[in-house]
């Protein structure tokens, strides 16, 4: 494992220099490692099996051995129009880099998009502005859980996109 930590710190110096800004970051999934020694981490675990996996907590709060599945789908014709695979747990890093890989399919953003409060974040609003009408919940609401009233009046003028999203999704319209 010093070994593989020694070439992980040297990759992760070359990474550095050959980074482009735009891009989201890349899924790590390392060894880790003392930076000054080029040591692995006193508590660095292996998995022999599946290296490139991780420990992940799953919806029932355990933990697991397990990758990150991300899908768009077409809410029209159910197919799968975009799908990608990583070893990191958080989703909200990945909906530009999705959203990008659907446009190649058919050439053009979708006109909306919906997605789970994992991919709602003020970078992924922003980057979405202008392009696509999006509904992404800003927290997770239980079922048994009533939703806040909607808001009345207009909409005051330098309300942060968080915020406007969260009143978008209140609107009568769209709870019907």
């Amino acid at each position: 494992m010093e070994a593989e930590a020694r070439a992980n710190k040297q990759e992760d110096k070359n990474e550095e220099n050959n980074k482009d800004k735009n891009d989201p970051p890349l899924p790590r999934g390392k060894v880790k490692y003392n930076k000054k020694t080029g040591r692995p981490a006193g508590k660095a675990q292996r998995n022999f099996t599946d290296p490139k996996s991780r420990i992940m907590k799953n919806a029932d709060k355990a933990f697991v051995q397990a990758y990150n599945a991300q899908a768009i789908v077409d809410s029209k014709k159910q197919i799968i129009l975009s799908a990608d695979l990583s070893n990191q747990a958080g989703d909200s890093q990945y909906l530009p880099s999705m959203v990008k890989k659907l446009k190649e399919n058919p050439g053009r953003y979708p006109k909306e998009l919906s997605a789970d409060a994992g991919y709602f974040s003020e970078t992924n609003l922003k980057w979405l502005r202008n392009k696509i009408d999006a509904y992404i919940p800003g927290e997770r609401i239980k079922h048994n859980q009533k939703p806040e009233p909607a808001p009345k009046g207009r909409i005051p003028v330098d309300l942060p996109l968080p915020d406007l999203m969260k009143r978008k999704l209140r609107r009568q319209t769209w709870m019907g």
